[in-house]
């Protein structure tokens, strides 16, 4: 009598069993690496937005601005960044503390993810919202109030340390730090 290669009904269901038991483990944290990768993409695209602002001003010699937008033509008067933002020459009053006006929409990123926290703030003495950032001529941030203070960015949605910190310097200089998520 010939015998003939293959699994039995036993082996199968232990290497499936087995494989249920791996993949149980494996799929949270592949999940949670998507969310960190996703987190520090939308942080380096926020800083690349940012990058891009102060460098339009600078070449244009024009006040630019970037500002919370869901459409790509206005922005938003809340600080809700996760619907997208918005480059844009500035065309308002030689006061920088008005509000932008948009003259040129130099370029709109959306479709953020929608597990994203972004927030933009003014730093100490008191951290304020805002809904706008002003880079001037020299590709200086403008001034954000009457104190002067610089702007903050913090982009999350993640676990560990995946969230990413934007700080941008008066001089208009960036830089990012990565910091625990919430």
């Amino acid at each position: 009598m010939r015998k003939l290669a293959g699994f039995t009904l036993i082996e199968l269901m232990v290497t499936l069993a087995v494989a249920a038991i791996a993949l149980g483990i494996a799929i949270p944290s592949f999940n949670q690496t998507m969310r960190n990768n996703s987190s520090a993409t939308l942080g380096n695209e926020m800083a690349g937005a940012l990058n891009y602002a102060r460098s339009e001003a600078i070449k244009r010699g024009k006040r630019v601005s970037i500002c919370a937008s869901s459409d790509g033509a206005s922005c938003l008067a809340a600080n809700n960044w996760k619907e997208g933002w918005l480059v844009f020459v500035d065309d308002a009053a030689a006061d920088n503390t008005a509000a932008p006006t948009i003259d040129t929409v130099l370029r709109y990123w959306s479709d953020i993810n929608p597990q994203a926290v972004i927030s933009v703030r003014t730093l100490a003495p008191t951290p304020a919202d805002v809904s706008f950032i002003r880079f001037n001529s020299s590709g200086a941030l403008a001034r954000l109030d009457n104190f002067g203070r610089q702007a903050s960015a913090r982009v999350t949605g993640c676990k560990g340390d995946a969230a990413v910190r934007i700080n941008v310097g008066l001089a208009g200089m960036l830089s990012t730090t990565k910091q625990a998520c919430p």
